[in-house]
């Protein structure tokens, strides 16, 4: 393994450890993943249940909160953003990879921070994937490019799950609730 994709995989095999066995109940997955991060001494800011929202703006308003944490340096220890609710793409269902995209988009190639996202993706029989976890770290932009694919394009014809096949990160879903569980990780320097 090289050292930049062991060093992508090191917060992807942490987030993706907090939510391992998570409960169908959000509000569960959540408070076990809020435990499991308290356990690694992270500083955990829950951001709870939140309504039905289109996953752009939901990922602009989580991109705003982890980039105000690393400008100001608060706080100053590793953290997590937790939080989970449904997601919509031009006000239909949408999942995981959409929020993702929109938040990889949102954060500016950020080397500070990472997010997984899984559940509640659209179903297969209705042109989804089964897959429904997704991740991102600081270079999933550029490595999307470099693939030939655009992003920004992709998320507006709601084909975001696409994009991370192609990157090799999609990964085991986790939750099938009908919510979308969600991790920011902060890697304070």
């Amino acid at each position: 393994m090289s050292e930049s994709t062991a060093a992508r995989e090191a917060p992807r095999t942490v987030l993706e450890a907090w939510f391992a066995g998570a409960p169908a109940d959000p509000a569960a997955a959540l408070g076990q993943a809020a435990a499991r991060a308290r356990e690694r001494a992270f500083v955990v800011l829950p951001l709870g249940l939140q309504a039905e929202t289109d996953a752009r703006e939901l990922a602009s308003l989580h991109a705003a909160i982890a980039l105000q944490s690393v400008r100001h340096g608060r706080p100053m220890a590793p953290t997590v953003l937790l939080s989970a609710g449904p997601v919509l793409h031009n006000g239909a269902a949408a999942g995981a990879a959409d929020f993702l995209l929109a938040l990889a988009l949102s954060l500016d190639e950020n080397p500070l921070i990472h997010a997984w996202a899984s559940g509640a993706g659209v179903p297969a029989d209705a042109g989804g994937t089964e897959n429904s976890g997704y991740w991102i770290g600081p270079d999933t932009i550029r490595r999307s490019l470099a693939a030939g694919l655009q992003p920004g394009a992709i998320l507006a014809r709601g084909e975001a799950p696409t994009l991370f096949a192609a990157l090799g990160d999609a990964v085991a879903p986790t939750a099938r609730s009908g919510h979308v569980l969600r991790a920011i990780l902060i890697c304070m320097a």
